[in-house]
């Protein structure tokens, strides 16, 4: 019965967590390629959080210039990743989705727009729809011209979701 007290206590509740921007990227690359389900972490990142009780790290998630070409690399920023714990609390991706965006709009005012993409075939974006992120496309295709390019045939094309939404 012990055991199982203190299993409960060592779940953080939704209320206890904050969020804290960081710069250390071997610390973020490591909560990334850990709990992250099917993708190693990004090369870089403009700005990265930690979801924290204040005695453990609960989440990770990083925000970094559009991949895209066409996107603008000034104001926008991408979501590349999230990670979370296997004891996160419930609700704790959309809650740390939201801190997140409330610390960059209020340390970041030239960044006027966030978009992120979710390999649709293996998720739906709950995150972000509970977030209320706007769904811009959907493909109806992997991009065929993708492996054209040199060092990318066997690159795991996908169908994706765009989200966007502001900070």
């Amino acid at each position: 019965m012990s055991e199982q007290l203190q299993l409960i206590r060592s779940v953080p509740q939704l209320n206890q967590l904050r969020v804290v921007p960081t710069r250390d990227g071997l610390l973020v690359k490591a909560m990334i390629n850990s709990w992250h389900s099917f993708r190693k972490s990004p090369v870089g990142f403009r700005v990265a959080f930690v979801l924290t009780d204040g005695i453990s790290i609960v989440g990770v998630s990083t925000f970094g210039r559009p991949v895209a070409r066409n996107e603008d690399q000034l104001t926008t920023l991408e979501h590349t990743r999230m990670a979370l714990c296997d004891n996160a609390p419930p609700n704790s991706a959309s809650f740390f989705m939201a801190r997140c965006r409330s610390w960059i709009r209020q340390n970041m005012p030239e960044v006027s727009r966030l978009i992120s993409y979710v390999p649709s075939r293996q998720y739906m974006g709950v995150t972000y729809l509970s977030d209320n992120w706007n769904i811009v496309y959907c493909d109806q295709e992997a991009w065929s011209s993708w492996t054209t390019r040199k060092r990318r045939g066997d690159n795991g094309n996908e169908y994706r979701t765009k989200f966007e939404r502001k900070p």
